[in-house]
């Protein structure tokens, strides 16, 4: 991941050159390797450089480029470079991405967006019009905030980098905060700043100088079928676009890594990276979370040792750069809210912000500046599809849909509300308040959490102060995950792919991933795979007797049998997580920096101490810590 940032004085007073030098000395904490730079009175853009690819590709770089009256910076990469050359008729095939997209805007406008395929964050300039055009990726690989307040418009990749300029308004969301911080989701575009937003994915965005307009240019089809006569033919088409897939993502760069947990996710990927590296002579890193293996450790209850699968697909993909990582080297409790608020521009939607960190760590003294991630298979490519049973409501077949296999664990009046919720939309009636209100009630698994309204930490006169907060902390409303309720198994997959901590989990780990230069990719992902198993029947996908059907089927001859058929484990174990559980005292050298410096006026710094002494409840410290970093760090008001 590049970074991209910029500002526009719409009423063209100048940009002061300190303050754009500030934001491109904040911007850069990662060390880019390159930086291109545009300042014209007042109009800035920049873009920082990340090289995760050999100069094999001898594709130009994206810089910031010009082209008759616009000007794009963009970090992107496309996977569908042959088909746009072809459309755009431009026969230089070195021609850099971001020049592909500034010509698709010229010759298509703002339906642009439908044309392109991958992984984009861009903006374009109209020096004629006076404004801007831009646009996020369909999932949200690559991030975009923006700032709109009093004459000004700035834009970044991180907050961080709006944050650095002079005179902006930095007060805090709290109604963000509070929901983060209750796992209640109710967030849509918003951040840690009131007035930073977050541009949605598969959204694009037009700023004039009467203000911003956002909106939705693509979701994923839950009406389309694909339907085959020959079963073969479903595993064949979807191993066209998972090897299609990956190799995209291995796109320019001689060393390509995996991270190797064991699972059925990541040896899929890791199998057919092996095989596609064989015919381009690359090198392929895999890198595991394993238990010591001179110990005899034991695995706790709830989890499973995954040591002896990673060495079985291992030799079946016959890797030769396989790294064990055993040993954990993330800083101390202070060490790792530092480097989360500082990498994560806050707190962190992934817990691989800190958990992969030794991975990330051997990944850049090996070179490696890429990993394939496993991520979001369990949403649709190799999902479990617990409720399967909605396929069956969607189809009409209720006595299926009450009698099915599996589903002891539910209640019968959450089975009944969501039979009353599909006759309600099939009538045109849609889903109300008191449905969300009846749905949250009955569902017996995935409520939310409320504790952040029972046992906060912030300081009770500060919030008798703010009433606003007040508010917040004593919201009971329905938080916005459980208002979209799925009557269809394409629905609810859909939703999974929709929910915000999707994106912004990506977002957290390749901004972690900066700084060791290194960039994530996600071959699940890809909008054409997606679209084409959404797309299937539930038959292909779920079996009575196998869940994850498809993907099974497919990976024989590539995972290891005893992954590919493997039981269901509850949690595969990332063994270094149980090391980093142990306490020190760098927390109490935390709480004495954050109090010297006068970052803890918003919490309640008596109950804190005590826990802390105690060491009492430590865990819900940590991302009050972060808020307090934050404070300190970029000087917010809380």
């Amino acid at each position: 991941m590049s970074c991209i940032y910029g500002w526009w004085n719409i009423n063209e007073q100048a940009i002061p050159l300190s303050s754009w030098k500030h934001i491109t000395q904040t911007t850069s904490w990662w060390k880019p390797d390159g930086v291109s730079e545009l300042l014209d009175k007042n109009i800035g853009l920049g873009y920082l450089r990340l090289d995760v690819n050999s100069k094999q590709t001898n594709l130009k770089d994206n810089a910031i480029l010009t082209f008759q009256e616009y000007t794009i910076v963009a970090d992107t990469r496309l996977d569908n470079r042959e088909e746009l050359l072809k459309k755009l008729n431009i026969s230089d095939a070195t021609t850099s991405d971001a020049f592909l997209i500034l010509r698709a805007y010229i010759q298509y406008g703002e339906p642009c967006v439908d044309h392109l395929i991958g992984a984009f964050a861009f903006i374009i300039w109209d020096s004629n019009k006076k404004e801007f055009f831009g646009a996020r990726d369909h999932i949200g690989i690559k991030p975009f905030n923006y700032y709109f307040k009093d004459g000004k418009f700035l834009f970044g990749s991180q907050r961080k980098s709006i944050l650095a300029a002079d005179n902006i308004d930095k007060y805090a969301d709290w109604e963000f905060i509070v929901h983060k911080l209750s796992n209640r989701m109710s967030v849509h575009d918003r951040t840690e700043n009131l007035h930073i937003k977050k541009l949605l994915p598969a959204h694009i965005i037009k700023v004039t100088k009467k203000g911003v307009r956002t909106q939705r240019y693509w979701n994923l089809d839950i009406e389309k079928e694909t339907i085959y006569k020959n079963e073969q033919d479903y595993i064949d088409h979807f191993l066209d676009l998972f090897k299609q897939s990956i190799k995209a993502r291995m796109h320019g760069s001689s060393k390509i890594s995996s991270h190797l947990s064991g699972g059925l996710d990541s040896s899929g990927i890791t199998a057919l990276a092996a095989t596609i590296n064989k015919r381009l002579n690359k090198e392929l890193h895999t890198y595991s979370y394993t238990f010591p293996r001179t110990e005899n450790l034991k695995a706790p209850n709830g989890y499973y040792n995954f040591n002896h699968l990673v060495d079985k697909q291992i030799d079946l993909s016959n890797i030769s750069h396989a790294h064990s990582i055993d040993q954990p080297t993330l800083p101390n409790f202070r060490g790792r809210v530092e480097h989360e608020a500082t990498v994560s521009d806050g707190i962190s939607w992934s817990n691989n912000t800190n958990t992969e960190y030794e991975i990330q760590q051997a990944a850049e003294k090996d070179g490696v500046g890429l990993l394939l991630s496993g991520f979001l298979g369990d949403e649709i490519i190799t999902s479990f599809c617990r409720p399967y049973y909605l396929d069956y409501l969607h189809r009409g077949q209720y006595i299926k849909f009450f009698t099915s296999k599996h589903k002891g664990k539910y209640r019968p009046d959450y089975l009944l509300l969501l039979f009353g919720l599909k006759i309600s939309k099939s009538l045109g009636l849609g889903v109300s308040q008191y449905w969300s209100y009846l749905y949250q009630k009955t569902k017996k698994t995935g409520s939310s959490s409320h504790y952040i309204t029972n046992s906060h930490l912030f300081n009770t006169d500060y919030v008798e102060q703010n009433p606003k907060l007040q508010a917040i902390l004593q919201d009971q409303s329905i938080p916005e995950i459980h208002k979209k309720i799925p009557t269809s198994l394409k629905e609810y997959q859909r939703n999974h792919i929709n929910r915000l901590w999707t994106s912004r989990r990506i977002e957290s780990e390749n901004q972690a991933a900066l700084h060791f230069k290194m960039e994530y990719r996600y071959p699940m992902a890809d909008i054409r795979l997606l679209q084409y198993v959404l797309s299937l029947p539930l038959e292909q996908k779920w079996s009575e007797n196998q869940n994850r059907y498809l993907y099974r089927r497919a990976m024989k001859g590539y995972v290891h049998e005893d992954i590919r058929l493997g039981a269901k484990f509850s949690s595969a174990l990332k063994p270094l997580a149980l090391y980093r559980k142990t306490r020190d005292k760098s927390d109490l050298e935390l709480w004495s920096k954050f109090k010297s410096s006068g970052s803890t006026y918003f919490l309640a710094n008596d109950k804190i101490e005590d826990n802390l002494k105690w060491r009492r409840e430590i865990g819900k410290f940590y991302p009050y810590a972060i808020l307090a970093e934050l404070a300190e760090q970029q000087k917010i008001t809380f």
